[in-house]
């Protein structure tokens, strides 16, 4: 079975230089998503809804970086540019660097794991066994910290 092919993307603020990396699978949908926050004004990047509320939209552009086959390699580059480039708007990233980001990465690890589990969907939306979603939601959660955690007993 082939990969998923995924986009690593950037959105710029051309006025200030400011800029937001991210990654998803379906670009038009994850663009789109950003325009309706934005313009409802709850965007997750605080900061770069604030220079969307006083520069406007046609201060910022959209752009692809790369096009990636499978989803964790998409996950590395991703960490790869953001951690390279330190982006403004990754609001997880600039406060305390890693552990905010290691943060992040839990809580996309437990957005992923309320895809897998959904066990039906109808008009109303998606439908998840809460049960089975809490008990997936710590199991990933807990596997997060142990891979991004580093082991201190062996640096010596």
């Amino acid at each position: 079975m082939p990969s998923e092919q995924g986009f690593l993307y950037e959105i710029q603020n051309t006025m200030t230089g400011a800029r937001y990396i991210g990654r998803c699978l379906n670009i038009e949908v994850r663009w789109s998503t950003h325009l309706r926050e934005l313009q409802r004004g709850r965007h997750v990047s605080i900061p770069m809804q604030r220079d969307w509320n006083a520069y406007g939209p046609t201060a910022f552009t959209f752009r692809i970086l790369a096009v990636v086959d499978g989803a964790a390699e998409l996950a590395v580059q991703e960490s790869a540019i953001i951690m390279e480039k330190q982006p403004a708007y990754n609001t997880a990233l600039t406060k305390s660097g890693k552990d905010l980001h290691k943060e992040a990465m839990r809580r996309r690890a437990a957005q992923n794991a309320a895809r897998v589990i959904c066990t039906h969907e109808d008009e109303a939306g998606l439908h998840f066994d809460k049960a089975r979603f809490q008990l997936m939601r710590n199991a990933i959660t807990d596997e997060t910290d142990a891979r991004l955690t580093p082991d201190v007993s062996s640096e010596e």
